[in-house]
């Protein structure tokens, strides 16, 4: 039997084993980003603009508003800042109040689309819409969609365009492509990525007459990365997208790709490396 004295101190000296067992060191602790949801809104709206024609040939136009957005909810007031400022920028630059306030930009923009001119008899109806919403909230990054279309009484087919941006969990701050090292190597990767991901539904007689570049000129294809929106991460892909007639004819569509990390690493300047899970 273990004298009392001497059984206090080995359960001691277990406890104590146990417990730097379990404590992780210092150097290792990482601060746990802060919740981050969303809080979706919809807003519809409907105006009636002109009464056209005369007789049984009248009909009437309209102008239709919508849209859905995906409002941060968080305690991180940087990255909620910089998020509400980007829905501003993107639905327009005439309002001039506070973008934090996204409920009253929205219904800003909604009132002056469809605001009319009683004077005005005879107008061409629309419908505008906005889809903006949250695709990935990760420890490190935010990942947002804004998709804008709108379709005219005159056209069959609505005009559509879509951008995407991320922007750093803690301090806001928006991936861009000043943090991307770029040189012909990455702009080949781009390319091939494309023609794999992105045009490899196209029939290969017809695609190089839409082609603003040849890529079999090994000299000077005239290939470049986009110039207009900044590149994005999703499930750890960056992804370049271009904007319509930028690289191809408008038919085409927005041509875009991704590459994983693995590829894309080397390519990356430090801070932005800092917004992967790695």
């Amino acid at each position: 039997m273990i004298p009392m004295k001497k059984s206090l101190l080995l359960l001691a000296a277990i406890a104590l084993l146990v417990g730097c067992g379990n404590k992780k060191p210092n150097n290792t602790t990482e601060p746990q980003p802060k919740p981050f949801s969303v809080d979706t809104y919809k807003v519809e709206d409907r105006h009636l603009l002109a009464t056209v024609g005369e007789g049984e040939e009248t009909y009437e136009e309209y102008a239709s508003f919508s849209c859905e957005i995906d409002i941060p909810v968080t305690d991180n007031q940087a990255l909620r800042d910089s998020i509400c400022y980007w829905f501003a920028q993107n639905l327009g630059s005439i309002y001039d109040g506070d973008p934090s306030d996204v409920k009253a930009v929205v219904n800003f923009y909604k009132d002056w689309a469809l605001e009319t001119d009683d004077d005005y008899e005879e107008a061409e109806g629309f419908d505008l819409g906005y889809i903006i919403t949250m695709q990935e909230a990760t420890d490190h990054y935010v990942t947002y969609r804004f998709y804008d279309f709108i379709e005219t009484s005159s056209s069959p087919r609505a005009n559509a365009e879509e951008t995407y941006v991320t922007f750093d969990r803690n301090t806001g701050k928006r991936f861009t492509r000043n943090m991307i090292k770029v040189d012909e190597n990455l702009k080949q990767l781009v390319m091939n990525a494309l023609f794999e991901q992105f045009f490899s539904d196209w029939e290969d007689d017809v695609l190089p007459d839409l082609l603003f570049f040849d890529p079999e000129d090994e000299e000077d294809y005239g290939f470049f990365l986009p110039q207009y929106d900044d590149p994005w991460i999703y499930n750890d892909y960056i992804y370049f997208g271009y904007s319509e007639h930028e690289i191809a004819d408008r038919c085409t569509g927005q041509p875009q790709c991704g590459l994983p990390y693995n590829v894309m690493e080397p390519y990356l300047t430090e801070e932005g490396k800092t917004y992967f899970n790695f």
